[in-house]
């Protein structure tokens, strides 16, 4: 039989009701204020703004872990600064796309004098990038001079097109009264006596700080091909080897070093992926067994074939759109031939404005620079498997799988050793693998600029 319900009950359900309706109209008030206020979460606004032309754009730096700078920072020396990690360069280069996709004519681009800024600013790519000390971070209220020169250069922009600055939080915050998030785009409209320089049209929302890798077999083929078109348009090849590295130390070793020293270098040039690292390299000769074809576990190709895999390579990047393809190799046999197939590629392709380059400093000069690191503490690097590539794969073993410490001897030529590996360690990896990674990083550059 069915019940009435009791007062108790009633009761509580009158009072589920009024709070029912008293959210339902909290929830309308806030839309009809959200409408008839200015349009802070519809991108829509801003963008259809910037598509007219004579708009200023404020956008924070894309995403630089931690607050504020170490100590000791200097304005004009990037690695006593905090700057964009990869998620914070690849929000700058898909806002720059957006940017260049809905077809916003940006006529002027200026920039904190901060490294994270300029690397901001330079990867969206949307123009020549200026330095200008008014969007430094001005936190102290009491001191309104910087703010003042910035609300004149907004006030006083009239185009055409859109003039863009890329700023901090700190230097928003006082003119708008928020901090934005990193990479968020705050689109103004000019207007002289404003007290921020102008009126606030929209909020465009941070791309997400998701970095994508680095290495294409990472990713698919449409990202690959949206990351030549957003500006990574360098593809780097880096041949390793598999071959003995003595008792204590992994056949791959070459194979971890390079992978980890083209990411790196593919990061530090903001425009570069790597491609897989080639595991073979010419070691010896198998039939005669000579030089580390002596040892089990060792891999040789010829000249010939380690050649014909990094021009054929070379031609896939090409084929995929990367107008600069860079050949390295971590191994010291067929560094010759690296060369020499860059420079065919390169009288090939450059007419047609692609570009092949042999980077020989990541090898080289870096072997130089570490033998005089190594002299002036009285160490002898040694010729192979001792304290210099020990060490590297020390710093990169985070597992211990391969390096085996109860192994490390002094040089032994039947054991494969040349050099003293006792004296290896993390440390000393970690400043060698930085002396391959900013020579080659240097070479690239220079190069690059080269042929702008």
């Amino acid at each position: 039989m069915a019940q009435w319900p009791t007062a108790s009950r009633c009761s509580d359900r009158v009072r589920a009701a009024l709070l029912l309706a008293r959210f339902a109209l909290y929830a309308l008030a806030i839309s009809l204020a959200a409408r008839s206020g200015w349009a802070a979460d519809d991108p829509k606004e801003a963008w259809a703004a910037l598509a007219n032309g004579g708009h200023v754009v404020l956008i924070r730096h894309g995403n630089a872990p931690g607050t504020g700078d170490p100590a000791g920072v200097k304005i004009d020396d990037c690695k006593t600064q905090r700057n964009l990690d990869d998620a914070g360069r690849e929000q700058s280069r898909v806002l720059g796309k957006a940017f260049r996709d809905r077809g916003v004519r940006v006529t002027r681009v200026l920039s904190s004098p901060w490294c994270r800024c300029l690397e901001t600013a330079r990867l969206m790519g949307v123009g020549s990038v200026e330095s200008s000390m008014a969007l430094l971070p001005d936190r102290d209220p009491a001191n309104p001079a910087r703010r003042l020169e910035l609300k004149e250069i907004i006030a006083s922009w009239r185009g055409p097109g859109t003039l863009v600055l890329v700023t901090h939080g700190f230097t928003i915050q006082p003119l708008f009264g928020f901090i934005p998030a990193s990479a968020e785009t705050l689109v103004v409209k000019p207007r002289a006596g404003s007290s921020s320089g102008g009126d606030l049209v929209g909020r465009i929302p941070a791309p997400p700080a998701q970095a994508r890798s680095v290495f294409i077999e990472d990713l698919t083929w449409p990202e690959v091909r949206d990351a030549i078109a957003s500006g990574r348009t360098t593809a780097l090849y880096y041949a390793g080897s598999s071959e003995q590295n003595g008792p204590h130390m992994a056949l791959g070793k070459h194979n971890v070093i390079a992978r980890h020293v083209a990411g790196r270098i593919a990061e530090e040039l903001g425009n570069a992926l790597a491609y897989p690292v080639l595991p073979f390299a010419p070691t010896g000769d198998a039939s005669r067994k000579t030089s580390h074809m002596r040892f089990s576990g060792t891999v040789t190709v010829s000249d010939a074939t380690f050649g014909a895999v990094a021009r054929e390579v070379a031609l896939s990047a090409i084929a995929a759109g990367f107008r600069n393809v860079v050949l390295m190799g971590d191994h010291g046999g067929g560094q010759g031939t690296l060369k020499r197939v860059a420079s065919e590629l390169e009288r090939e392709w450059s007419p047609k404005g692609t570009h092949v380059y042999y980077v020989g400093d990541v090898y080289y000069k870096s072997g130089e620079q570490v033998l005089q690191y190594l002299g002036k503490r009285a160490k002898s690097a040694g010729g192979h498997a001792g304290i210099h590539d020990t060490s590297e794969l020390m710093f990169l073993d985070k597992e211990q799988k391969w390096i085996r410490k109860d192994k490390l001897a002094p040089a032994d030529p039947n054991a494969g050793v040349d050099g003293d590996p006792r004296e290896a360690s993390a440390e000393l990896g970690k400043a060698f693998l930085e002396i391959k990674i900013n020579n080659a990083v240097a070479q690239i550059k220079a190069l690059l600029a080269a042929h702008r």
